[in-house]
């Protein structure tokens, strides 16, 4: 049952592969059922038998390079832990940079690019269907440290969506800067070390109560040990030429 399993998940990778990379090519109207089985050198109807239509197929590339299943597990991260909120905080902080740095595809953004300028209504879904309740985790833990004495802000919400958007138009900026000498002083060496730095001082200034002293907490080295190695998981898990 196991070996009839690890074959249809092989199946399954090897076509939505070929998929991503017609689709990164010729855009999903420019794509077809029959090209993506010539390029997995499958069946059609294998494709049909899996995903019953390219919009199913293409769908399922979105998810596989947003890693929705991935992430939806690190939501959940060390909840058996008796950590702090300014613990927790820096543990979502630090999955974040390193899974959408490391993690995500390099032709990740011409995709959503031409998602979005198609409109085809799926970036919806998936933000209302994995976003918001990933980003609704940040919220609770801001919340918590609000009740606890350790933050202060009126609005955790705004909070959370300028961590996101920054490591969101951080990664999508990368090729704009390409050859200038931003290009050095923002992605340069130890650059993933730099953002998660400069996210954790951020993020925990704007959350200092008054008079209080900035407070960045330390996390046990077997912690972060355990989260890199999920996270590299998650990376092997997630390629999409693998």
């Amino acid at each position: 049952m196991k070996y009839e399993l690890a074959k249809y998940e092989i199946k399954k990778h090897k076509i939505i592969n070929a998929a991503f990379k017609r689709i990164y090519e010729q855009g999903i109207e420019g794509t077809t059922m029959r090209s993506i089985a010539k390029e997995a050198k499958v069946n059609q109807a294998l494709l049909h038998y899996h995903f019953g239509s390219k919009e199913n197929l293409y769908l399922e590339v979105l998810h596989r390079l947003f890693g929705t299943e991935q992430k939806k597990r690190l939501a959940a991260f060390g909840e058996e832990w008796n950590l702090t909120p300014s613990q927790k905080l820096y543990l979502a902080i630090y999955v974040m940079v390193n899974l959408h740095l490391e993690a995500a595809d390099p032709d990740f953004n011409r995709i959503i690019a031409r998602e979005a300028g198609e409109g085809r209504g799926h970036l919806k879904k998936i933000i209302r269907e994995y976003l918001v309740p990933l980003n609704d985790r940040f919220v609770d833990i801001i919340d918590e440290g609000v009740k606890s004495g350790d933050f202060e802000t009126k609005n955790s919400h705004f909070v959370v969506l300028s961590i996101v958007t920054f490591v969101v138009i951080y990664e999508s900026s990368r090729e704009n800067f390409s050859g200038t000498p931003w290009e050095i002083e923002l992605y340069g060496k130890n650059s993933k070390e730099n953002v998660l730095n400069f996210m954790v001082e951020h993020t925990f200034k704007a959350l200092r109560p008054g008079g209080k002293k900035l407070a960045i907490p330390n996390m046990p080295g077997w912690i972060i040990k355990e989260m890199d190695e999920t996270i590299e998981k998650i990376k092997k898990e997630n390629r999409l030429d693998a």
